[in-house]
C-alpha cells in the first residue's frame, strides 16, 4: 500500500476521477488543487479557483470527466476540461445557507446539492441558454449536514444526514430538558 502526504493542511473533502489516477482536494480553503499520479508519486498539475467561501463538496464524474464543486458562498460550479484548463460555470442555487455536499447522478445529467438552508437542489443542463440550473421542485430536509446520492435512475434521491448523539443519563430520562 502506497501512502502520500498532500498538504500539510486538513483535507475537507476529494473525489477521484474514474481510473484513480487523479485526485481533487480541497485543502480547507476556496480552492480545489488536482493531484495526477506518475509512478509512485503524485503531482499538482491544477487549481481550480473561483469559489468565494471554503469548498464544502467535491464529485468527479468518471464517464463525462465534469468536476462540480459546492461551497460556503452558496454555490456550485461545473468544471470541464478544455484542452490542458479546466473551465468553470457557476451554478447559482438560490440558496440563502452555505452548500454543503454535492453529488453527480449516476448518468451525470443532473447533480444534488445539499445545503444547511436544510434545501436540496437538482441541478440540470439547460441546453437553450447553455448553463447548470436548480430544479423547480427543491427538498426540505431536518438537517444541515450530510450526503446526498442519486440513484442509478436519477429519479430517487438518498440523503442521509449525521445526527450526534450522546448517551447519558439526562438524554435517557423523561423529563424536558
Amino acid at each position: 500500500m502506497a501512502y502520500h502526504s498532500f498538504l500539510v493542511e486538513p483535507i475537507s473533502c476529494h473525489a477521484w476521477n474514474k481510473d484513480r489516477t487523479q485526485i481533487a482536494i480541497c485543502p480547507n480553503n476556496h480552492e480545489v488543487h488536482i493531484y495526477e499520479k506518475s509512478g509512485a508519486k503524485w503531482t499538482k498539475v491544477h487549481e481550480l479557483k473561483e469559489h468565494n467561501g471554503q469548498v464544502t463538496g467535491i464529485d468527479w464524474a468518471p464517464e463525462s470527466n465534469r468536476i462540480v464543486t459546492c461551497g460556503t458562498d452558496r454555490n456550485a460550479y461545473v468544471w470541464t476540461l478544455k484542452g490542458r484548463t479546466w473551465k468553470p460555470t457557476l451554478v447559482i442555487l438560490r440558496i440563502n445557507r452555505a452548500a454543503r455536499c454535492v453529488r453527480w447522478a449516476p448518468n451525470e445529467n443532473k447533480f444534488a446539492v445539499g445545503s444547511g438552508s436544510r434545501v436540496i437542489s437538482i441541478c440540470y443542463f439547460e441546453q437553450e441558454n447553455d448553463w447548470w440550473v436548480p430544479g423547480r421542485g427543491q427538498s426540505g430536509l431536518e438537517g444541515t449536514r450530510g450526503r446526498t446520492k442519486v440513484s442509478p435512475g436519477s429519479i430517487k434521491l438518498d440523503v442521509r444526514i449525521p445526527v450526534p448523539m450522546t448517551l447519558g443519563e439526562s438524554n435517557l430520562s423523561s423529563r424536558p430538558h
